[in-house]
């Protein structure tokens, strides 16, 4: 597995039930990832949320990443402190922020007592993702990785040299190309667009629903403006 990611890093995540969640971190252990993304729990109590965490650390020692969504999005909306009890698990290394409210993201940041990677960035929010790497943010996700990789990339590389110009001439195409796919749907806007640029996206499965002819052709030619095609 090391040899197949090269230098990437492996972050597999888990499913919402402390058992499911425990199988699937001790097998990422297994062959070799470098973390989990962790989905919470159902949980919505602070002690609820810690435990669950801290039961997937103390059955493996791979690495943490929370994922800020749900029942600990609340949780620290109430109570931004709470971010210090998470981060007493050791291998808790980063975090997903997926928000937009930058307010409540800088607030984490500074209360943090422990240095993590805070990677940030829904997939609609092309038009923020300066914000994120200025507030120090470490790095950002999106969807529009898996059929033009060189656009984020070339975005981060920008960001961690401090290049906001050129960050901002990226970031205008990935907007274009967030817009394009927040009409169409997410994962049907993706899916097209591998197809076109020659990969198996396929079908999306129920109760989505495919991108039309119409917006395939509109994918297309925003492919081929941007030179992706």
């Amino acid at each position: 597995m090391s040899e197949e990611r090269g230098k990437s890093a492996l972050v597999p995540r888990t499913p919402t039930g402390i058992k499911s969640a425990v199988e699937i971190a001790k097998h990422a252990e297994d062959v070799e990832a470098d973390a989990v993304l962790v989905f919470p729990s159902h949980y919505t109590s602070e002690e609820g949320l810690y435990r669950y965490y801290r039961k997937i650390a103390d059955s493996t020692d791979i690495n943490l990443m929370p994922f800020i969504l749900g029942g600990l999005e609340k949780a620290l909306l109430k109570n931004p402190e709470f971010v210090n009890k998470i981060l007493e698990i050791e291998q808790v290394s980063a975090f997903k922020y997926e928000s937009t409210d930058l307010w409540t993201l800088g607030k984490l940041m500074n209360l943090a007592e422990r240095k993590v990677n805070w990677i940030c960035g829904p997939n609609f929010s092309a038009r923020v993702s300066e914000c994120y790497f200025r507030l120090g943010a470490s790095g950002s996700t999106d969807g529009i990785s898996n059929f033009t990789p060189q656009l984020p990339i070339r975005l981060y590389e920008y960001a961690i040299n401090g290049r906001w110009d050129e960050f901002k001439e990226v970031e205008d195409k990935l907007a274009k190309l967030t817009d394009l796919r927040s009409k169409v749907g997410s994962v049907a806007f993706v899916k097209a667009a591998l197809d076109l640029i020659g990969l198996s996206g396929g079908a999306v499965r129920p109760p989505l629903t495919q991108a039309s002819e119409e917006e395939i052709s509109e994918i297309k030619n925003l492919l081929s403006e941007l030179e992706i095609l």
